[in-house]
């Protein structure tokens, strides 16, 4: 049901209904009437929700589970390589921030663009 997934996905994010309205555009009463399934957004405001907690709109409205959600976004194949990669950069990312993912970014481009 759309109002439970919206509500977890807000309290995961550490949201409060009145910043997650402020972020929507929306009034504190839309986002709790969402919420307790009073009301439903339009498809406009579903696909704007969808992508601000980059997820699909088949996910809010429960036609996924979360598994099914998060093995759709992961169904690319990668190297042994790509992987090491991807496992230092989101250490760097735990460790620093999006500031040291910006920089080891940065310095991929300056690398790719000398080789």
């Amino acid at each position: 049901m759309f109002s439970i997934r919206l509500k977890e996905l807000r309290q995961g994010r550490n949201l409060s209904q009145k910043e997650l309205a402020e972020i929507l555009n929306v009034s504190t009463g839309t986002a709790g009437n969402w919420e307790v399934g009073l009301r439903e957004p339009d498809f406009e405001m579903l696909v704007k929700i969808a992508d601000m907690f980059n997820v699909s709109c088949d996910f809010l409205l429960s036609r996924f589970s979360i598994d099914d959600e998060v093995e759709s976004k992961t169904r690319i194949s990668v190297t042994a390589i790509e992987e090491e990669m991807l496992t230092e950069f989101r250490n760097v990312g735990k460790k620093f921030g999006s500031d040291g993912q910006q920089a080891i970014i940065s310095i991929a481009k300056i690398m790719n663009k000398q080789g």
